[in-house]
């Protein structure tokens, strides 16, 4: 990338150099003979519109061409330190990411394949991917896997446009109300785990969901299918359009806590019965 001594006026993004001692520390930076850092002179006295159009074009062509650019102009003008060539890409609009990326790797298809069979698939398996690759490149840091999956374009997506809940969730989470937590969970794009803490802090019990499926009483209470059955010959848990009402369940969590097996469940199952009336000192049955 040749660059061209330019003498006009000073541009509003601070681009090109206004006189010919601009010009001149201009080649002095990009030559690597100006000893000052150019942080501490005017921005301009260190950047051309030339260099503007070439990370323009850049981005335009490249799929990582934030670290494509970097490179280019650091292996061209060495004068012209990374920190800067990153500010000017984020000063053009040019990136969406949040920081500059990580001194350069030689990545292979052993780390790749980790990365695409495990980092998308929430945080559980961002962090086993990351200790995988880390375990076998101990000098790496976390940065350098982070960035290397937005590059593959593995990272987690989530429905809604941001991890946040708002007020248009809360009503959408409300609509859903009498559904199962499964269902919930999928519709809204979170995690069953994320729902049910949600459904708490907006004062909602586990009566929220509409009745539940036998296979997802197996499934939360870790108990048979057989079990489940026997119990409702025995007038314990009762049926109503094919689904466990509520008010049995919980009826059946205070009056035959014995027969759950508490130890055994999930954090969030743990929780979900005890919402229901499971006695809160009582031990597993």
């Amino acid at each position: 990338m040749d660059q061209k001594r330019s003498t006009g006026s000073w541009a509003s993004d601070g681009a090109a150099p206004a006189s010919r001692d601009d010009a001149a520390l201009v080649d002095a930076s990009l030559n690597g003979t100006q000893k000052s850092s150019p942080r501490d002179r005017k921005p301009c006295a260190c950047w051309t519109h030339e260099l503007d159009d070439f990370l323009r074009q850049s981005a335009k062509s490249h799929r990582d061409h934030e670290r494509y650019s970097i490179e280019t102009i650091r292996n061209d003008h060495p004068g012209i330190p990374k920190s800067l060539i990153w500010e000017r890409i984020v000063y053009l609009g040019l990136t969406e990411r949040t920081r500059p990326p990580y001194d350069s790797h030689e990545w292979t298809e052993v780390e790749d394949a980790i990365l695409i069979a495990e980092y998308g698939k929430g945080r559980d398996g961002a962090r086993s991917a990351t200790r995988k690759i880390l375990a076998l490149h101990p000098d790496w840091t976390h940065d350098a896997v982070a960035w290397r999956a937005q590059a593959l374009e593995v990272t987690n997506h989530r429905a809604g446009p941001t991890r946040r809940w708002n007020q248009r969730l809360d009503e959408a989470l409300r609509e859903l109300a009498d559904c199962n937590l499964d269902t919930i969970a999928r519709r809204l794009g979170r995690s069953p785990k994320a729902i049910l803490a949600r459904i708490r802090r907006l004062g909602f019990d586990a009566t929220f969901f509409g009745g539940q499926k036998s296979k997802d009483l197996v499934r939360y209470l870790n108990v048979s299918e057989a079990q489940i059955k026997s119990w409702v010959r025995l007038g314990w848990l009762r049926r109503k359009s094919r689904r466990i009402t509520d008010d049995s369940l919980a009826a059946f969590c205070r009056e035959h806590s014995e027969l759950i097996p508490f130890d055994s469940l999930t954090v969030e199952a743990q929780a979900w019965v005890r919402s229901l009336g499971y006695p809160k000192k009582t031990g597993a049955g």
